[in-house]
């Protein structure tokens, strides 16, 4: 639903990711704030529901896997690494190993 949202709406190559509400499309806007406010509009319109949007470019992301700090952590059948992309620069002290929270 989200993709085809994102189609319509007029962004190009539109993929989702892991079904996470993670897209990866093209895009003529350049300019970050507004990219973000026509998406964030789109879900209130689309979905009934305002939501944060964070923006990454494609440089960005491979910039930041590629980083020798992951080089000991390549992802094999048994093992994933995730990365998060905040909106904003965490402030607060990270306490390792982060504890995962399961539901059920």
């Amino acid at each position: 639903m989200l993709r085809k949202a994102a189609s319509e709406a007029g962004f190009g190559d539109v993929k989702t990711y892991i079904q996470s509400g993670n897209l990866i499309f093209t895009a003529d806007e350049s300019d970050e704030y507004h990219l973000i406010r026509r998406i964030e509009d789109l879900v209130k319109m689309r979905f009934g529901f305002r939501t944060d949007v964070i923006v990454r470019k494609r440089s960005d992301i491979e910039s930041t896997v590629n980083l020798p700090l992951y080089d000991p952590m390549k992802a094999d059948d048994e093992k994933k690494y995730y990365i998060t992309f905040l909106k904003q620069e965490n402030t607060h002290a990270l306490e390792f190993p982060v504890p995962l929270l399961t539901f059920g």
